[in-house]
This record gives structure tokens, C-alpha cells and sequence, in this order.
């Protein structure tokens, strides 16, 4: 790994990064952007915005988000560890550079310091062995007042050979991810769960599987692949999950998001 030419270790699996590029209407993939969308949206309001917030998408992956958001009209800038993801990103028309958020390598990215109002990190931290010291990172890139969006799976009633497969180090409640963001010294906005639906389905699912059928790369391709039927399905029962969500916080669910802001 060189940092001073930027070309860091890229060990994308091939299958990982190709499925991600074709989830993209995948219903659970769908419902997490849309619920970053409407984050965007009050940040937008609260803060009386007259203009388009300014948003980095880090760990972006194949840039999932990040083609979401661009096809909404907002202006957003992605970045990945690895190569491959940000080579996806940009054939895709989103400006992107690689960045190493584990271990800040920012002086080849001074023109991002302080540059953005909004930071979303997708599914990114329950990676990394160190959260809070990547959120603490986080802060260069955010102006005064700016927040950190963060999503990342939850329940540890769920933990199965799955989440050993896509690298994953935890999975969060509320509680822990409020910690993560107080810890890195953010003021706490919101925590909320969600994905009330995919939480049962998987409790039953996934440990069935984890019981009796060793964890490979063939499941997590059916995972991400549903037939077009199943999806659908599931879209319309996430679509009711979503109007629900906005009478009430649901009791729990296999997603938590968080939202932190930087203090003026």
C-alpha cells in the first residue's frame, strides 16, 4: 500500500463489488436510500438552506447512495478505499477519490477539508475495528453545523455466519451507535431503528441457514438477487413499513441509523 501516489490495496472480492453495482433495485437497498433522502431533506429545512446541501458519500462501495442521491439533484461527491469501487463510481458520472478513513490519509484531498455539509457513511463502520476513531475523522470534511449520516445493521440477535462473510466486526443498537457518536465528539441528533420487516424475515432465515448450511458466496448472491417477484413483494411491504415509520419509531428492526453533528 503506497499512500503517496494514492494507489491503495485493492481486494474488492470480483463477486462482492459486481453484485452491489446490480443491487440497485433491490427493495432493501431502495428503503435505506430513501430514509437517507428524507434525512437530507429535514437537514435541509432545519437548517433553512437556500441551496442544494453539499454531500460526500465515504466508503460508498460501487457508489449505491451516491447514484441515488445524484439522481435526485443533489450534489454529491463519493469516495471508496479501493480503486475499483471509485473506477464504478465515476463511470457512473460521479466525481470520486479514494480515501483511506480508517487512517485519515487526507493531505492528498486538502480542496475536501471543511468542504461538506453533509457526510453519509452506508453500511461503513460496523467494519472497521476502530468506529470512533473514523467518525473523529470524518469531522475534517464537515463545516460547522454539519452532520454525519450513518446507517449500519443491527441487532446481535441477528449475527450469523453472513456477517462473518462480508466482514463485519458488530452489529449495532441504538444504544452503541449513540455512544460511537457521542464518543467521537459529535452532538447526538437523531437514532433511530429501522427495517422492522427484513429483521423477522431474517431472524428465521438466516439462522435457519446458519443451523444447517455452511455460509458461501452462492447465498449472499441470492440475497442481493431476489426474483422479480419476492421483490416486488417486499417493496410494497416496505413501502407501508416507511409511511408507519413516520407515526412512530419502530421498536427495533436490522438497521439502525444515527445522526451526529459537529457543534459550533
Amino acid at each position: 500500500m503506497t499512500k503517496n501516489n494514492q494507489r491503495y490495496t485493492d481486494d474488492y472480492r470480483e463477486e462482492g463489488i459486481a453484485s452491489l453495482n446490480k443491487a440497485r433495485n433491490h427493495f432493501w437497498y431502495l428503503h435505506r436510500n430513501r430514509i437517507i433522502e428524507d434525512l437530507i431533506d429535514e437537514f435541509q429545512k432545519e437548517k433553512n438552506l437556500r441551496r442544494t446541501p453539499c454531500i460526500l458519500e465515504l466508503g460508498a462501495g460501487s457508489g449505491n447512495i451516491s447514484s441515488y442521491l445524484f439522481t435526485k439533484g443533489y450534489t454529491i461527491i463519493a469516495s471508496d478505499f479501493y480503486r475499483s469501487g471509485v473506477d464504478i463510481i465515476e463511470y457512473n458520472g460521479i466525481k470520486a477519490f479514494q480515501y483511506d478513513l480508517a487512517n485519515n490519509a487526507l493531505p492528498l484531498h486538502k480542496e475536501h477539508l471543511n468542504a461538506y455539509d453533509i457526510v453519509i457513511l452506508g453500511d461503513v463502520i460496523e467494519h472497521l475495528d476502530d468506529p470512533v476513531e473514523a467518525l473523529k475523522n470524518v469531522k475534517t470534511f464537515l463545516r460547522k453545523g454539519g452532520r454525519v449520516m450513518i446507517t449500519v445493521p443491527a441487532l446481535s440477535i441477528l449475527w450469523t455466519q453472513y456477517d462473518i462473510y462480508c466482514g463485519h466486526k458488530r452489529r449495532y443498537s441504538i444504544q452503541l451507535l449513540s455512544k460511537h457518536i457521542r464518543a467521537a465528539g459529535y452532538a447526538p441528533i437523531k437514532v433511530r431503528y429501522f427495517m422492522l420487516l427484513p429483521a423477522i424475515i431474517l431472524f428465521v432465515t438466516r439462522k435457519i441457514k446458519d443451523t444447517f448450511t455452511p455460509y458461501d458466496t452462492g447465498m449472499l448472491y441470492t440475497e442481493l438477487h431476489l426474483n422479480p417477484a419476492t421483490n416486488a413483494f417486499m417493496k410494497i411491504f416496505m413501502a407501508v413499513e416507511y409511511k408507519f415509520q413516520k407515526l412512530i419509531n419502530v421498536p427495533f428492526g436490522s438497521s439502525v441509523y444515527g445522526i451526529g453533528e459537529v457543534e459550533k
